[in-house]
C-alpha cells in the first residue's frame, strides 16, 4: 500500500500528490484508505472577524440623539462621558466631542452639550482678546471698523447682540477707528448755499478749507443731506472783522429737527463747535442776524465732516 500525505484546502477542494495521481490514484484520509480519486469536505471554525468601532460625527445632535448613534456604532457606554459647558448658539445640543469623528475603537469618548451662553462685556477691551473669548464658546466673530468721537482707537466701543443677551452663533463687535475727512460742501445741498474758501485770517490766525455764508437782519438757513454717513462736525464759527459793531448773529445747528448746539456772535468774535451727527441725515445751520446791517459774512472756519473709512469712502473729498 502507499501511503502519501493529504493538503486539504478550505472550502472542499482536496489537494495533493504522492507521486503523481497518475502513478497512484489513492489517498488515505484520516487513516482510511480510499480507491479513486475523491474530494473530501473538511469542517473548518467559523471565521470571527475583529471588531471596529468608529466613533461618528455627533456634533449639533440633541444628547438623547448622540446616545444612540454612539451605541449603534459600538461605542461602549461605559467609556463616555457627557459634560455641559455654555456655547453659542442653541441649548441641548453637542457642540464638542473628543476624539474625532472616524477614529478606530476609542478607549475613552467625551460628549460636551451646549448650555446657555450670554454676550459678556468687552467693551473698552481689545479686539484679539474679544475674538478668543467669543470664539471659545462657539461664536463666529464680525468686526466692523467706525469712528466714535471720544473713543480710544482700536478698543471695542459696541457689541451685538448687547451684554447679557443669549449668545447667538453669529455676534458682531464694533471697534473704533481712524476718522476719514470730508467737508459739508462734499455732500448735496438741500436747502440755502455755503461758499468754500482757502484764505480766510481771522483775529491774525490763518485758516484752512473753510466755509463761507451770508446773514443779513433775517434769518436764514443752510441744509446738507449727511445721508446718515458723518459722525462728527466740527471747526470754529467766526463773524466777520468787519462786521457792522451793532450786527450780533445766533447761529443754531440742527440733526433731523433736533437743536445739536446754539452759538451767539458779534463782530470779530468766534467759538469753536463740535456737533455729534451720528445718524443724521439733514443738518442745518441756521443764522438769524439783529442788527440793520443787509448783508455780514459767517465763517465755519477749517471746517470738518469726520466719520468712518466705509461710510465716507464713497463721499468726494
Amino acid at each position: 500500500m502507499t501511503v502519501g500525505l493529504a493538503l486539504l484546502v478550505a472550502g472542499g477542494i482536496a489537494a495533493g500528490t504522492v507521486g503523481g495521481w497518475a502513478a497512484a490514484n489513492r489517498i488515505e484520509v484520516g487513516g482510511v484508505e480510499h480507491g479513486d480519486r475523491e474530494v473530501v469536505a473538511v469542517a473548518l471554525p467559523d471565521y470571527i472577524p475583529g471588531t471596529a468601532a468608529w466613533m461618528p460625527d455627533v456634533r449639533g445632535m440633541s444628547e438623547t440623539d448622540a446616545s444612540a448613534v454612539l451605541a449603534e456604532a459600538g461605542i461602549s457606554a461605559s467609556v463616555i462621558t457627557i459634560v455641559t459647558a455654555p456655547a453659542a448658539g442653541p441649548v441641548g445640543v453637542v457642540v464638542r466631542q473628543s476624539p474625532v469623528f472616524g477614529t478606530l475603537n476609542p478607549t475613552s469618548a467625551r460628549i460636551v452639550v451646549s448650555s446657555e451662553a450670554r454676550m459678556p462685556d468687552v467693551r473698552g477691551g481689545q479686539p484679539s482678546d474679544a475674538v478668543a473669548e467669543l470664539q471659545a464658546l462657539g461664536a463666529r466673530v464680525i468686526q466692523l471698523r467706525e469712528y466714535v468721537p471720544g473713543a480710544t482707537i482700536g478698543t471695542i466701543v459696541a457689541v451685538a447682540p448687547e451684554v447679557g443677551e443669549p449668545l447667538p452663533d453669529e455676534v458682531t463687535v464694533t471697534i473704533a477707528d481712524s476718522p476719514v475727512q470730508r467737508s459739508l460742501n462734499d455732500f448735496g445741498t438741500l436747502q440755502g448755499s455755503a461758499y468754500r474758501t482757502t484764505d480766510v485770517v481771522h483775529d491774525g490766525v490763518a485758516y484752512g478749507p473753510s466755509l463761507q455764508m451770508s446773514v443779513g437782519s433775517q434769518t436764514v438757513s443752510t441744509a446738507w443731506d449727511l445721508e446718515q454717513k458723518a459722525s462728527l462736525i466740527e471747526g470754529t464759527l467766526a463773524l466777520d472783522e468787519d462786521a457792522a459793531e451793532d450786527f450780533s448773529v445766533v447761529i443754531t445747528a440742527i440733526g433731523d429737527g433736533t437743536e445739536l448746539g446754539t452759538v451767539s456772535l458779534t463782530a470779530g468774535q468766534s467759538s469753536a463747535v463740535q456737533w455729534d451727527v451720528r445718524g443724521v441725515r439733514t443738518f442745518t445751520l441756521r443764522l438769524t442776524g439783529t442788527g440793520d446791517s443787509w448783508r455780514e459774512t459767517v465763517y465755519l472756519l477749517d471746517e470738518k465732516v469726520l466719520g468712518s473709512y466705509t461710510a465716507l469712502s464713497g463721499t468726494t473729498p
